[in-house]
């Protein structure tokens, strides 16, 4: 979680509210049942090392990954809509 809160302490807060209406639904899905395993005694601290490497592996394949791609689509369309010049 540590590289979820350096991304939201260096947005701005437009960004802060685009950003969690377009994952909010994922983070709730994601934080709601780890904490209900995590408030189990006996339970949650040995499901604590499964709850990181889960949040590990949601950060990179639902926000990481889709941030990457929108950039390259992003810079793709704007190489594709600039005129080319031919030396």
């Amino acid at each position: 979680m540590d590289v979820y809160t350096i991304i939201i302490t260096e947005m701005t807060k437009e960004e802060r509210e685009e950003f969690m209406s377009k994952y909010e639904r994922i983070l709730l899905g994601f934080s709601i049942p780890a904490t209900m395993i995590m408030s189990v005694p006996f339970v949650g601290p040995f499901a604590l090392g499964f709850v990181q490497s889960a949040v590990a592996e949601l950060y990179y394949t639902e926000m990481y990954k889709n941030e990457v791609e929108d950039k390259e689509r992003a810079e793709q369309d704007a190489l594709q809509s600039s005129p080319t010049s031919i030396v």
